[in-house]
């Protein structure tokens, strides 16, 4: 019984020291891959030097290559270098530009080689504007998805069309709709001032019931729901058109057709 206890005893004190050993080696293993990943992410040969920047117009290179710079300045937790060609902060690089310009649209960056990353932009093309009144001064650019990025210059005669609804508060940039939403209702308004060509669409208000009020130069409106499908919502307006007494009067003499009903069309003539 002695000579088994003995025995059992000297096997778990190998046991033991294999483990022991296995942890050692692990533990090795681990710090070696440290130190080697602690070199390699701040040695010089993989270290970004150069920014190539193209694509830009308002926004001027030099300031789209400042943002970049200080992006890579620093490191992460103290040890490994941010200019690292692997390891560079690109999403928080592209925030930053954004942030700091929003007047740029696309911003793409990648790695040209060991020392030079690329930077390529577009900046948002004007689609529409967007104004707190009609008659307003204070307006503010839309791109193509409604977002609001820029403050506009006075324009003379109707450069653009005029959007009116709510927005959300605080700096630019901001949201005007949702960009499906600014899509499908920009897409339905140009459909609806081609078919209306002798006048020209002036304003366009969401109001808060989320309805449109479309206006136009000759002075009348047309109103629909923005949940309503624009297919639909234009089709209605067509066969509107059809029908007494829109064969008997031009549109300039209504003051209001109103496709917020289903089939029924509402409308008034102008006194």
């Amino acid at each position: 019984m002695v000579r088994i206890s003995s025995s059992n005893s000297s096997i778990r004190q190998r046991r033991r020291k294999r483990l022991l050993v296995l942890l050692g080696a692990i533990c090795a293993v681990l710090v070696l891959l440290f130190l080697l990943s602690l070199w390699f992410a701040n040695t010089s040969w993989l270290k970004i030097t150069h920014v190539s920047v193209s694509g830009e117009n308002v926004v001027p290179q030099a300031s789209i290559e400042e943002v970049v710079q200080d992006g890579l300045v620093g490191k992460y937790a103290g040890l490994f270098s941010k200019a690292n060609i692997f390891f560079y902060p690109k999403k928080s690089i592209e925030q930053d530009l954004h942030t700091l310009y929003p007047t740029l649209g696309t911003i793409s960056i990648r790695a040209l080689d060991f020392h030079t990353i690329a930077v390529t932009v577009s900046e948002r093309e004007p689609s529409a504007l967007w104004c707190p009144a009609a008659d307003s001064t204070q307006c503010v650019l839309l791109d193509e998805s409604g977002f609001a990025y820029a403050h506009a210059p006075e324009y003379s005669g109707n450069v653009y069309k005029t959007y009116l609804g709510a927005l959300p508060d605080g700096p630019l940039p901001k949201q005007f709709l949702t960009p499906e939403r600014f899509h499908s209702l920009s897409a339905l308004v140009e459909t609806f001032a081609k078919k209306i060509a002798t006048t020209t669409v002036t304003t366009v208000a969401v109001d808060e019931n989320n309805d449109v009020h479309i206006g136009t130069s000759d002075g009348y409106k047309i109103l629909f729901a923005l949940e309503e499908n624009g297919g639909d919502v234009f089709q209605h307006f067509v066969l509107t058109l059809t029908a007494a007494p829109f064969t008997t009067h031009a549109l300039s003499e209504f003051e209001y057709i109103d496709l917020r009903f289903g089939d029924k069309v509402y409308y008034k003539l102008k006194n």
